[in-house]
């Protein structure tokens, strides 16, 4: 994920661990909704998007608040809406 930076994303296969860096699977719950990076730009962090190129993704909220953007692809990749039961125990964790 990136920020507010026009970024060279290259992805490492996970299949190819010769980066030198091990690799982690992680599971948080959070909140997002579809939203352009140029909007993001303006809208979340009040900057211009300058020459940056516009494409869809994803404005993610976290539990502890903080904000960022996903580009659509990597954003699907990683996450899935959580299911009507899902949100129901969350919330009776959360409330108890």
């Amino acid at each position: 994920m990136f920020d507010c930076e026009c970024q060279d994303q290259t992805d490492t296969s996970p299949d190819s661990p010769s980066d030198g860096m091990d690799r982690y699977i992680g599971c948080k719950v959070i909140a997002a909704k579809k939203m352009d990076h140029h909007t993001f730009l303006a809208d979340v962090k009040n900057q211009t998007a300058g020459d940056c190129e516009n494409q869809p993704g994803y404005l993610v909220v976290y539990a502890d608040g903080y904000k960022s953007w996903s580009p659509e692809g990597v954003f699907e990749t990683a996450y899935r809406k959580v299911t009507l039961e899902e949100h129901n125990l969350l919330n009776q964790i959360i409330t108890n």
